[in-house]
């Protein structure tokens, strides 16, 4: 069994995740082939050729806990360990194995992992439901404020975030090459965090995906900063979809973000609100 305390100082934090994680059915504790990747919450079957995980391998970088809301215990025993100072890529979210009757609220994952250093820290991906078997629809998750958390992250160089939540401010994201962040069906965005959102620092950014929803109770509008591609210097690709306000979809496609040379832009997806009063 490998270890990934290097010093004695740090062996009970290391026993405490282990011991929570060996605790777990074997079904439910996976490690990769390259003993980098450790998934709770998924199976080893012959498709994805996982093995079972018998202790945590000191070549760990990758962590994904697909349990759904029931994960506080491992997240808070993951943050004390040596763990997160060499990870590259954590996924919280759940999948087709995540126990019946489990929740998909992360508001206490997301609080526990503001409060912990990622420095190396590539990928992020928050609520995500992943897709093991054939099924239609997902499963929404609610992720609470991730303003600290995403404030904290500066080597972040991908993102995906699916699921409702809040930002209170714009973030200075400085490596982010890589955006993609689906909302619930009928519960959008705040037009604060959807405008906070917009006008985030985004200088290494090329490829975002933002499908924002939107209804017609509440709609959107594009600021200023965001269509003049001001915070989107080396933009590549971008695909965006949600309810704006009426005269939006014109104001957007005649924008400079629209027209930029070098950048492929897919807006079908955009609405307008026909029950906006000024349309």
């Amino acid at each position: 069994m490998f270890s990934v305390f290097r010093n004695k100082t740090d062996l009970p934090s290391n026993l405490e995740f282990e011991q929570i994680i060996l605790e777990l059915p074997e079904e439910q504790r996976s490690i990769d082939r390259d003993k980098t990747d450790l998934i709770i919450g998924v199976p080893q079957t012959e498709h994805n050729g996982y093995k079972v995980l018998d202790g945590i391998p000191r070549e760990c970088t990758s962590v994904s806990i697909l349990l759904g809301g029931k994960s506080l215990h491992i997240l808070e025993a993951l943050v004390k360990s040596g763990l997160p100072h060499q990870l590259r890529s954590i996924c919280i979210g759940h999948c087709d194995y995540t126990p019946p009757g489990s929740s998909f609220n992360y508001e206490k994952a997301i609080e526990i992992l503001s409060g912990t250093s990622f420095p190396l820290l590539e990928h992020l991906s928050l609520g995500i439901d992943e897709l093991y078997c054939n099924r239609d629809g997902w499963a929404p998750s609610l992720l609470g404020d991730l303003t600290s958390l995403l404030e904290s992250l500066h080597s972040v160089e991908s993102l995906v975030i699916h699921g409702n939540f809040r930002l209170d401010r714009p973030i200075l994201f400085k490596r982010l090459r890589n955006l993609e962040i689906i909302t619930s069906d009928g519960e959008p965005l705040t037009s604060k965090t959807h405008d906070n959102l917009l006008t985030s620092g985004f200088s290494v950014l090329e490829d975002a995906w933002l499908s924002l929803g939107g209804s017609n109770i509440s709609s959107y509008t594009f600021p200023d900063i965001f269509i003049n591609a001001e915070n989107l210097p080396h933009i590549k690709r971008l695909e965006i979809d949600g309810m704006y306000s009426c005269g939006q979809l014109k104001r957007f496609r005649e924008s400079k973000l629209c027209n930029k040379s070098g950048i492929k832009v897919f807006s079908e997806e955009l609405e307008e609100n026909l029950n906006d009063s000024s349309c």
